[in-house]
């Protein structure tokens, strides 16, 4: 699944993206939500919890970086080519590190549309900053029974002092390893928190099989669209 290029350059073929929840009912985002919980032909914000339930919690991570000197002061990161669906470093110097954390020893090879998320990525990157320079700082994906999880954590414009983040959700109709793909969401979380303290991120607890966004203010909104075939 990884490929290294000249022992500094590597690709991370990325097969799909993470979560074990039954992403079942957008409709039900409207439990406890925020005061506007219309569902938008694409979207629906909301601000307050996701319940995704998972038939089985046992999972699998890969997280993985790119850190490292890039030449012409270029910042290290990672781009997804959209092409194939691959997520590769930027530069020479820029070398990628990957994580597994893997104690059920179950299968990491994703069954997501991976190009389809990428494309999906990059034009949500075009259509909430205006660009699409960005580069991605870490990646998770963490595997389930029935579904796939995706962390993204990115920047814009090679500003290091802004992180943003946003969460992928593939869900599948069981845990058979050529099971059918039944729906792909991404979830954002934006906006802004009560105190500089805390961060208006995606969290999704392994435990309960919930996401929500880390700070409850009503300025911290969560953002739903479904990744659609093209």
């Amino acid at each position: 699944m990884f490929n290294f290029i000249n022992m500094k350059k590597i690709i991370f073929s990325v097969a799909g993206i993470v979560v074990n929840a039954i992403i079942a009912t957008l409709v039900l985002f409207s439990n406890g939500c925020s005061k506007d919980s219309k569902l938008t032909s694409n979207y629906e914000e909301i601000n307050n919890t996701i319940s995704l339930r998972s038939a089985n919690v046992s999972s699998a991570t890969i997280e993985i970086s790119c850190t490292g000197p890039c030449e012409n002061n270029e910042i290290c990161g990672a781009r997804w080519n959209i092409t194939d669906g691959t997520i590769e470093c930027t530069c020479g110097g820029c070398v990628m590190s990957v994580k597994k954390d893997n104690a059920s020893n179950r299968s990491t090879s994703s069954r997501a549309d991976m190009p389809k998320i990428a494309a999906h990525f990059v034009d949500f990157i075009q259509r909430t900053h205006g660009t699409e320079n960005y580069l991605i700082t870490n990646y998770k994906q963490t595997f389930y029974d029935l579904a796939e999880f995706i962390d993204i954590q990115y920047i814009i414009n090679d500003n290091p002092l802004e992180v943003f983040s946003l969460t992928f959700l593939a869900k599948f109709e069981s845990s058979d390893l050529n099971a059918a793909l039944t729906k792909t969401v991404l979830v954002d979380c934006h906006g802004s928190c009560d105190t500089s303290a805390e961060k208006c991120v995606e969290v999704y607890n392994t435990n309960s099989g919930e996401i929500y966004c880390k700070c409850q203010s009503d300025n911290c909104k969560m953002k739903i669209e479904e990744v659609k075939s093209n």
